[in-house]
């Protein structure tokens, strides 16, 4: 307990059981040797002073050009778009904290412990060297009150070793005059409080309030100030976390000097001295908020920022586009279809593992979630579990997309002037010498419409209309959609087998939903320094933007997908259809399944597949195993905010036309035209071949 009057000579680490003290003899001789080296020491640091206060010494500016030119280290953050933290690197723990933050409390505690002249004296103290001295001899040797000034610790810390000589005792005390020669009090106090360890990993005041306290500097309160200042001496030794008893009888020493330098009365220190400390143990973000995310924004801010080998340690500010709902969404639509993908990985060629059984391959999912818009990204998950995989799936994973890729061939045919009511007869091709690709349930020999054969993933007539417009012509339009990987130059691209990134896909789908618009897309929209200086902001939209397809050939593409999920390959999620739309995709041997789709305002682009491209039996494809996952999200979204309906652009019509046939019937679906290019209103034969007893009716049984 704090008494009044009791002289500060205990000192609870010299003290503890079990410790030894020296012999009679020997302190009385180690008491004399150190009251002369003291006197030595006092007697030299006054002459100092006064031969440097005559000007007779010469003071080098640039040995103190260390201190003089130091800046903090401080850690990097990285923050969603609604100014949450949510990442942060850095080599050592270091958060700065400008002299003007930090709680005076603090400063109280830290000057009244280690230095409680440090507003008056020139950098030395030669009254404490002196006190030090005789408290020495009275306690018989031992140790108990510190002479060194915080100036003289600053100097030491980063100027001298810790060699114990008179020669580097009278070099540190001549630096540290030197030093408030040139730097104020207050720049001193501020280097002392941000550089110096303080244990648990952390360097200065506000990394030790977090890793101890788990709350910024601002919040820390009184009787949580005299414990930090208490760890400058001892850090390891008064760690609260390894040694909370040390802690505590170092706290009543800090809040005793308090009191004896008429900061605090000794009634509130008694009071600070019995309230509860409430310690939290530092947990690092990193791996646990959005971690594919965080890796992806820092490969971008280092090109961003130019001559940067590393973004830690820099004190950036890096503000992002992430949207922490949308995050969340994606993440539990991958984490509550984890029964599906379970259930695909007893599908995959079993491997064997190190123990000499056979395990399955591992399945994995990732989803992107980019604004239609703006382009900015809002949520992305990389894989299914970070610590076992850090590989990031949505920007570095070279995938086919399947039919995903179709909305590109059939927006081209659309712009050279074909129809959803066009007619086809679709039959068994073989595409590039030797592959003859599939459609579903093995359709053939009947006719269709280019919306149906694209609702349902025909194949055949894909190669038909890529043989019509030209491959080449087909990869450039995919091309000025948004990819930029290396596209064949083969029939078999215009099914998806060029490999592509899902950034890419969620490009091209981004710009179906904006009107023909491709936007460039970013994860960051301003990074600062620690001082709010800024070092980059996102480009104008207007300069990120592109038109690159009519409004009316996205219209029609987006009915053209409205109808996947009202008749198609996606019709388990037909209740999003009247808000969203989207395409399937499945590769060879499912490989690679995905969903790819978009509202007005968002776009996801989902994909599950194996890493190593294991293929997958039976009936797994994108509609059974990428579809719900994103299902799962929209429905997230949509029952949040209900989104707008597509607008529509000026110059469309619709007809309800035969889905088979392509004349304007009464029993078929709504098909959307532009004004200059509607179905003409005739009777189809092959409709009323269809309706009537007849042979054609009969074979077709």
């Amino acid at each position: 307990m704090l008494s009044e009057g009791k002289k500060i000579t205990e000192n609870p680490f010299l003290q503890k059981e079990g410790m030894i003290k020296p012999s009679l003899t020997r302190r009385i001789i180690l008491g004399v040797f150190l009251a002369a080296f003291l006197s030595i020491l006092g007697i030299s640091s006054a002459i100092y002073l006064w031969l440097d206060e005559l000007g007779v010494l010469k003071t080098n500016k640039q040995d103190l050009s260390i201190i003089l030119d130091w800046k903090s280290p401080d850690n990097s953050l990285v923050f969603d778009k609604n100014g949450n933290k949510i990442g942060e690197f850095f080599s050592n723990y270091h958060i700065f904290v400008p002299f003007e933050k930090i709680p005076p409390s603090l400063i109280n505690s830290i000057i009244a412990i280690e230095d409680k002249n440090f507003w008056y004296h020139n950098g030395i103290d030669i009254k404490a060297i002196t006190r030090a001295g005789l408290a020495f001899i009275k306690n018989q040797g031992i140790i108990t009150q510190g002479a060194s000034t915080i100036t003289q610790q600053v100097v030491r810390h980063f100027l001298l070793s810790n060699e114990k000589s008179i020669t580097r005792k009278i070099k540190e005390i001549s630096l540290a005059i030197a030093l408030e020669k040139y730097m104020s009090k207050k720049r001193i106090l501020e280097i002392y409080t941000n550089a110096l360890y303080l244990g648990h990993g952390s360097y200065g005041v506000g990394s030790a309030a977090w890793r101890y306290f788990g709350k910024p500097i601002e919040k820390i309160e009184e009787h949580e100030s005299a414990i930090l200042a208490g760890l400058f001496q001892l850090p390891s030794h008064y760690d609260p976390h390894k040694n909370p008893e040390g802690a505590k009888e170092r706290q009543k020493l800090v809040l005793k000097s308090l009191v004896r330098n008429g900061k605090i009365s000794l009634k509130k220190a008694k009071q600070l001295a019995k309230r509860e400390l409430k310690y939290k143990k530092y947990e690092s973000i990193y791996g646990k908020k959005s971690p594919y995310f965080i890796d992806y924004i820092k490969e971008q801010a280092t090109k961003l920022i130019k001559n940067l080998n590393s973004i830690k340690n820099h004190g950036l500010r890096i503000y992002t586009t992430l949207d922490p709902i949308m995050q969340n969404y994606a993440e539990n639509a991958i984490m509550q279809n984890a029964h599906i993908l379970k259930k695909a990985e007893n599908k995959t060629v079993p491997k064997r593992n190190t123990s000499g059984g056979w395990n399955n391959r591992r399945i994995e999912a990732a989803i992107i979630v980019t604004s239609s818009k703006n382009g900015n990204i809002l949520a992305m998950v990389g894989g299914r579990d970070y610590e076992k995989s850090k590989f990031n799936r949505t920007t570095d994973a070279l995938r086919s997309p399947g039919s995903s890729f179709k909305p590109i061939v059939y927006s081209y045919a659309l712009e050279r002037g074909k129809k959803w009511s066009d007619v086809v007869y679709v039959s068994p091709v073989t595409v590039d010498g030797n592959y003859r690709p599939r459609n579903p349930k093995n359709e053939y020999l009947t006719e269709s419409t280019l919306q149906r054969a694209f609702y349902k993933s025909m194949n055949a007539p894909t190669i038909s209309i890529s043989e019509q417009l030209g491959v080449s012509n087909i990869i450039e339009h995919a091309k000025r959609l948004g990819i930029t990987s290396p596209i064949k130059n083969e029939y078999g691209t215009a099914l998806g087998s060029s490999e592509v990134t899902m950034i890419e896909m969620a490009k091209v789908y981004s710009t179906f939903a904006n009107s023909g618009v491709r936007v460039g897309q970013s994860a960051i929209s301003k990074i600062t320094d620690r001082e709010g200086n800024i070092l980059y902001q996102q480009p104008p939209l207007e300069e990120r933007s592109e038109k690159v397809m009519s409004p009316q050939i996205s219209y029609l593409i987006t009915q053209g997908m409205r109808s996947v999920l009202q008749y198609g390959t996606g019709y388990h999620a037909a209740s999003l259809s009247k808000w969203a739309v989207g395409k399937t995709g499945t590769s060879n041997e499912s490989k690679d399944n995905w969903f790819c789709g978009y509202t007005s305002d968002i776009t996801a682009i989902v994909w599950v597949g194996t890493d190593d491209y294991t293929g997958l039996a039976g009936n797994m494809r994108g509609s059974v195993l990428a579809l719900p996952i994103w299902e799962k999200f929209m429905h997230s979204v949509i029952d949040t905010k209900e989104p707008k309906d597509f607008a529509e652009p000026s110059g469309i019509v619709s007809e309800i036309i035969n889905p088979k046939y392509g004349n304007k019937s009464k029993d078929g679906i709504k098909m959307w035209f532009t004004e200059h290019n509607v179905p003409k209103n005739k009777l189809s034969p092959l409709e009323y071949l269809q309706t009537s007893e007849n042979y054609r009716n009969i074979f077709s049984r």
